[in-house]
């Protein structure tokens, strides 16, 4: 009994030879010899240990033991058709499409999205949505997307993430602010800093006010602004005040205007992460673990693309677009 093995082509033949009764008939049912039928029909009775099929007169009889084992091996056929069929769709499902929610900046959502660099995976056809946070964990979970790309924290239990950059974030200073003088400061520091902000539902203004909140710490905001609003503020320089930025975004916005410097605080903690999140047990991370490298290059490279377009859209589109009349 330990040594017992039923091959599915074994199942297949005595099926066959069921449904005709006869060797001649299913052996040409099968494209293959009446011999080569009538030997795997014996090996299997050999393997089985039973008689399957009584021969008189040329004529087959089904035995009692076959009659019992028949609806075993129907179950046993069909659930093999079943898996290979299973099979085949994951396999189609997999090399047909991968879905990705995306929730953060819209301008780096505008570069993947425009740019379609992400065609250039060739194992599957990639389509990235623009969501919020809370719809990217949603859909995520639920299984509608395979994977989701945040610059917040996505928590679920079944979810597990890989860092695709970290971004330090620091304060920009007027170079007369009384703190201007240190190399780098401390979290205590941003207390004694009087900020201008974006507004309290942008992504950067959340991620700055969260990490400072898990260190105790509430940033003092006297302005509250849309990107435009916010660029004038950079520009009028008013000697007291400093912006939460990024070091790059201190490059492109702060340095050509002049009279600012870039302070770093603990940039272990005040950093921007942006990472890829999937759910753990689908192992889709092992599946497409080449785009997964390819989208981590794409958001490298394209970090730096992202503030001078943000740039050119806030400050030479909405030039323009005061112009249309509505």
């Amino acid at each position: 009994m330990d040594n017992m093995h039923i091959s599915y082509t074994s199942a297949v033949h005595f099926l066959t030879v069921v449904k005709h009764m006869n060797m001649n008939r299913a052996a040409e049912d099968l494209y293959i010899t009446q011999p080569a039928l009538s030997l795997s029909i014996s090996k299997l009775e050999k393997g089985l240990g039973v008689k399957l099929f009584h021969r008189t007169r040329n004529k087959l009889i089904l035995s009692k033991e076959a009659e019992i084992l028949l609806p075993h091996m129907e179950k046993y056929r069909q659930a093999h058709d079943l898996l290979l069929q299973e099979a085949a769709n994951l396999k189609e499902a997999s090399e047909n499409s991968v879905n990705i929610a995306y929730s953060g900046s819209p301008y780096t959502f505008s570069m993947y999205y425009f740019s379609n660099i992400l065609s250039s995976y060739d194992k599957a056809h990639v389509n990235v949505a623009y969501v919020d946070s809370k719809v990217a964990l949603n859909l995520l979970i639920t299984g509608q997307v395979d994977f989701a790309i945040a610059n917040t924290t996505l928590s679920h239990p079944l979810i597990s993430s890989i860092i695709l950059l970290t971004e330090p974030i620091g304060i920009v200073l007027p170079a007369k602010h009384i703190l201007a003088s240190r190399e780098s400061l401390l979290f205590n520091d941003i207390q004694k800093i009087r900020f201008h902000g974006l507004s309290p539902k942008h992504d950067f203004r959340i991620l700055c006010d969260n990490i400072c909140h898990t260190q105790g710490v509430t940033p003092d905001y006297i302005t509250e602004n849309d990107y435009s609003a916010y660029h004038k503020c950079m520009e009028a320089n008013d000697k007291i005040s400093g912006f939460f930025s990024t070091k790059q975004n201190y490059n492109l916005n702060f340095a050509p205007i002049g009279e600012y410097v870039y302070r770093e605080v603990d940039n272990s903690i005040l950093n921007r992460k942006i990472s890829i999140y999937y759910i753990s047990i689908e192992k889709k991370q092992y599946q497409h673990d080449k785009l997964i490298e390819l989208i981590q290059k794409v958001t490298i490279m394209q970090s730096a693309l992202t503030s001078k377009l943000s740039k050119i859209i806030n400050e030479d589109f909405m030039d323009e677009i005061k112009y249309i009349q509505i």
